[in-house]
């Protein structure tokens, strides 16, 4: 079955749904996950008469953009290693991010894409530029797109529950980690 899950990271509402569907996923088949974002490429600077402060400002911003993406997948790395997933980040640039992340899913041999979507119309989401619709067209592997859920967590009842159950899990062995027994 799917034993390597990319799932797309990015600062959208939808992308917290999409990641706790991968590791949900992960978890039912014993899969590991594959984090990956999108950032836009440097712009090279080959034109003599630009200025140093521009030059400094471009390369400024994308550290920023690139520390960004690093903070964004360690979040979602810890969330997966909470539930016992073994975890992957990592990046790639394009301007293209439907065929960059399509081409992220081959070089990692992955089985399937997991990505996020917001609750919009979807000629409306074609218009905005969203990745889905580019992707669904460009993809090597199926395709799952996951909309916001409105509960905090979860999927269905039954998901939150044993969620939460292993939250609690791992609070009580932090805690007894802390405290000293007589």
């Amino acid at each position: 079955m799917h034993k390597r899950i990319l799932a797309v990271v990015d600062d959208r509402a939808a992308t917290p749904a999409a990641i706790r569907h991968a590791i949900a996923m992960a978890h039912a088949l014993r899969a590991d996950v594959y984090f990956f974002c999108v950032l836009p490429p440097p712009r090279e600077t080959s034109n003599p008469e630009m200025q140093s402060g521009t030059v400094l400002a471009q390369n400024e911003l994308h550290n920023e953009t690139a520390a960004h993406a690093k903070s964004m997948l360690a979040a979602a790395s810890a969330l997966a290693e909470d539930a016992g997933i073994l975890s992957f980040r990592t990046t790639g640039y394009g301007a293209d991010s439907a065929q960059c992340v399509s081409d992220a899913a081959k070089k990692k041999h992955c089985d399937l894409i997991v990505v996020g979507a917001e609750d919009k119309n979807p000629v409306l989401q074609l218009l905005q530029g969203s990745i889905v619709a580019g992707l669904l067209s460009v993809a090597p592997v199926p395709v799952l797109v996951c909309r916001e859920t409105r509960l905090h967590g979860g999927f269905n009842h039954k998901t939150n529950a044993s969620v939460y159950a292993r939250q609690q899990h791992c609070e009580m062995r932090e805690r007894r980690g802390r405290e000293e027994n007589d």
